[in-house]
This record gives C-alpha cells, sequence and structure tokens, in this order.
C-alpha cells in the first residue's frame, strides 16, 4: 500500500511539474483583456484553446485533468506570478528595438524547455543557425556563449543581401516562440533604417523613430504561419509586445494537412 500511495504521489508530482512549467509561456502569451478578472488559477485553461493546450501541456494532461489539480496551486502565487510575467514583458514596449530583443529573449530563457513534445529554440542556436545560414546582425559573440548589446553583422554574401532586402518577404511556417521571426525582422529594419534616415547616425535615433520602422517591416515584411491560437498570439507578444500594430501572423487549423495535401 506505501509503495502504491507513493506512486501515485510521484506520478503527480511528475504531471504538477509538467503543468507548472509550461504555465509561465501561455500567459506571456494569453489574449486577455482585463488581467485583474481573467489572470486567474480558475481561469487558467480557459485562456487557452484546445488544440494549443493540446499542443503545449504534456502528453495526457487534458483541461480536466487539469481542473483535479488545481487545487494544489495557490491562487495569490498564481495570479501575481503571470502579472509579473506579462509586466516584464510590457515594460518592453518603450524600450529601443535592441533593449526589447534582450529583455524579451531574456525572458524566454527562463521559460524552461518542456521536453521534446513542444521544442522552443533557444535564442542562442536561433542566431547560431540564422548567422550561419542567412548571416545578417548576431546578438552574440563569436563564439556564441555571451550575449552583446551591439549586434554584429555577419555576411554570407549575396545571400545575407538578398534576403535582408528592404522589399524581402519572409514567411516562417511553423512559429511558437516567435524568435525565428525576431530575429528575421531585425536585420530588414537595420537595412530599412538606413534608407528611412540616411542623414543620421543609428545611435541618434529617438524610440519612436525606431518603433516607426520596426513596425513597418514587421507589417510589410514578415508573415508567420502558425499550427495554434496560442502560438500566433505568444509570436505577436515577441514580435510587438502589447502595442496596437499589425503583425500578418496566421493560425491555420490542421496546418500540416493542408501544406501536405491541399493541391
Amino acid at each position: 500500500a506505501r509503495k502504491e500511495k507513493k506512486k501515485n504521489r510521484d506520478t503527480a508530482v511528475s504531471i504538477l511539474r509538467g503543468i507548472s512549467i509550461r504555465m509561465p509561456l501561455l500567459i506571456y502569451g494569453a489574449d486577455i483583456k482585463n488581467e485583474e478578472r481573467e489572470l486567474t488559477i480558475d481561469n487558467f485553461a480557459d485562456l487557452v484553446d484546445n488544440q494549443s493546450w493540446e499542443e503545449f501541456m504534456p502528453n495526457g494532461v487534458t483541461k480536466a485533468t487539469f481542473k483535479k489539480f488545481k487545487k494544489y496551486y495557490e491562487p495569490d502565487v498564481f495570479r501575481a506570478a503571470g502579472k509579473r510575467i506579462r509586466a516584464l514583458a510590457r515594460a518592453t514596449d518603450n524600450l529601443t528595438i535592441e533593449e526589447r530583443i534582450e529583455r524579451i529573449t531574456a525572458i524566454f530563457s527562463k521559460f524552461k524547455n518542456p521536453d521534446k513534445e513542444t521544442v522552443l529554440t533557444p535564442w542562442r542556436v536561433v542566431n547560431m543557425h540564422m548567422g550561419d545560414c542567412l548571416g545578417g546582425y548576431v546578438f552574440y559573440d563569436d563564439k556564441f556563449e555571451n550575449n552583446i548589446s551591439e549586434p554584429r553583422f555577419v555576411t554570407q554574401g549575396k545571400v545575407t543581401k538578398d534576403a535582408f532586402d528592404v522589399n524581402t518577404n519572409i514567411l516562417e511556417i511553423n512559429s511558437k516562440s516567435g524568435l525565428y521571426p525576431l530575429f528575421m525582422a531585425y536585420s530588414v529594419y537595420r537595412n530599412a533604417i538606413k534608407i528611412a534616415y540616411p542623414e543620421k547616425e543609428y545611435n541618434e535615433l529617438t524610440v519612436t523613430e525606431q518603433h516607426k520602422i520596426w513596425d513597418k517591416v514587421v507589417a510589410n515584411n514578415v508573415y508567420v504561419l502558425c499550427k495554434t491560437p496560442m502560438a500566433k498570439s505568444i509570436t505577436k507578444r515577441t514580435l510587438v509586445g502589447f502595442r496596437d500594430v499589425t503583425v500578418n501572423t496566421r493560425y491555420f487549423e490542421d496546418l500540416v494537412h493542408q501544406i501536405t495535401d491541399r493541391p
């Protein structure tokens, strides 16, 4: 009986852990208007549509499972932690583009990578992958060990010139975190800035001037497909925060089927 009890307890702890490490990302992305009213442990499952729940939560942990386990969460702690995550993200809305990227990617580095089901590519790997493949502005040093506050430009010749041209159209076909589109948008943005403000040094630009061009790039150059509504919300949050600006994120039901089977 004691063995059975311990087994049940271990299973419960494992499920709780699996749910808990996924919560911060979903709270970060949640599309809610009234945090006081909507950001509660009782409301948490309702903030996530069924398809997103299936994608982001551990295998077998349904909303019904969660309802059984939510009594183990302290409501005030959940609300405070949730508000803190969103406040950290919201505080980046008025920063320079580089500071904002630094802060947003730091927030992502605190989100635990759940498991093989929902792999979120770390920002460092995004930089290594895109820097080696397409070039552009890289936010890490030569050895990809440390973040750098002034991104360095890496060129792969013609491919870099073409990929980040101001008339380029970039399509990300399955975004979960928005970090790949974030990397791509930044390099296009730096080229767009040179054209928009040819007479100014980059570090002379105001936050307003930077955001004006950033928003233009996100609206005109970057297109994102997502498998679930929550992935769409998370990607939008990563690209433009809580600001009300145009982002080309589209959610397609059964995206894989649509891509592979439709004529």
